[in-house]
């Protein structure tokens, strides 16, 4: 019986049709390939141009506690490298909130805060009502600042007069002798529980800064110099084992062709609703809260190429009047609880 073997068919090669086909193809994807990584690298470039920042040396030594150095590089934006430290910083932020006890926003015209301590210890006096050095008499920003300043705190009675006062929304702009600045600072200040009825425990100080500056090695469009605005957002925490203040994160960027009158108050503070059966003037407004009084803040948002906003209304009469400037500069707006452990 014939045995019968599988039968193969016989091999065959591409055809040079085949192989022309194969060539162009691959020419067109690669050449699509180069084009594109060109165009990623030349806006890479664009997003990741350096800016020489030049502070003083109190403001340098502040912003970054031992270093002798003023002079920074900064990226300028948009910088997307930025925007990833700026939604690190974020989170971690959201972080510090969820696990205090209350936080106290306070804005500055200057950029310098020193009150970063952990432990804020309150006095032994009787010349208060029985109270009065409670955190529930702590309802307002406005209020924590009079503790600040209390004559009988007299380890930050003088450092707190960087801060102002304000119910509501800060002043835009202040004006102190024949000097104008705008109000574009501020200090976040998170609090921890605490087990001693003489101290105020301080998990973290935010800070947020705007400086304006002029680079007069580009004078394109200005005679005197590009006007630019360098923003910073730092977080700052108290080592007790060695009694500093460390810098622990923080993200800065450039923003060119802008200037602070751009920028915007950090924040503003609504109150419980129930406080409108007491009426006063200019505040009323901001007494809108339902359940506890909540803040809403600005930090600057390193991926947008612009500071400048793009409010087209004025809201008469309405809170969002006071933060108009901040419609369309940034995503990094939160909505943030005085009292998250409320």
């Amino acid at each position: 019986m014939p045995i019968l073997r599988p039968t193969r068919s016989p091999c065959r090669g591409f055809s040079l049709l085949e192989l022309l086909l194969v060539a162009s193809l691959c020419a067109i994807v690669f050449t699509s390939a180069a084009l594109a990584f060109r165009a990623v690298g030349q806006n890479q470039r664009r997003s990741t141009t350096f800016q020489e920042v030049a502070l003083t040396s109190n403001v340098a030594t502040n912003f970054f506690p031992g270093t002798t150095d003023t002079t920074i590089d900064s990226y300028t934006a948009p910088s997307y490298g930025r925007s990833a430290l700026a939604n690190q910083m974020r989170n971690l932020f959201y972080e510090d909130v969820e696990s205090g006890s209350a936080v106290f926003a306070l804005p500055r015209t200057g950029n310098i805060n020193e009150i970063r301590e952990g432990i804020l210890t309150l006095p032994s006096d009787t010349t208060h009502p029985i109270g009065y050095w409670q955190p529930a008499s702590y309802d307002t920003p406005a209020k924590f600042l009079d503790l600040l300043k209390d004559p009988s705190m007299t380890s930050t009675k003088t450092r707190a007069n960087v801060f102002l006062s304000y119910r509501g929304a800060p002043a835009d702009r202040v004006t102190s002798g024949s000097v104008t600045s705008h109000v574009t600072n501020g200090s976040i200040f998170i609090l921890r529980p605490s087990n001693s009825p003489t101290e105020i425990w301080v998990r973290t100080v935010y800070e947020i800064d705007y400086i304006g500056f002029k680079d007069l090695k580009d004078t394109s469009r200005y005679s005197a110099g590009m006007p630019c605005v360098h923003a910073s957002v730092r977080r700052y925490a108290w080592d007790n084992s060695n009694s500093t203040i460390n810098l622990t994160h923080f993200y800065d960027v450039v923003f060119r062709d802008s200037l602070l009158a751009d920028v915007g108050v950090p924040f503003v503070h609504y109150e419980r609703a129930v406080r409108t059966n007491v009426v006063e003037t200019g505040v009323t407004k901001w007494k809108a809260a339902g359940n506890q009084s909540f803040y809403l803040m600005w930090w600057p948002d390193p991926g947008v190429s612009r500071l400048k906003g793009s409010a087209l209304g004025s809201y008469t009469g309405l809170p969002q009047a006071d933060y108009a400037k901040h419609e369309g500069q940034t995503s990094f707006c939160f909505v943030v609880p005085q009292f998250p452990c409320y």
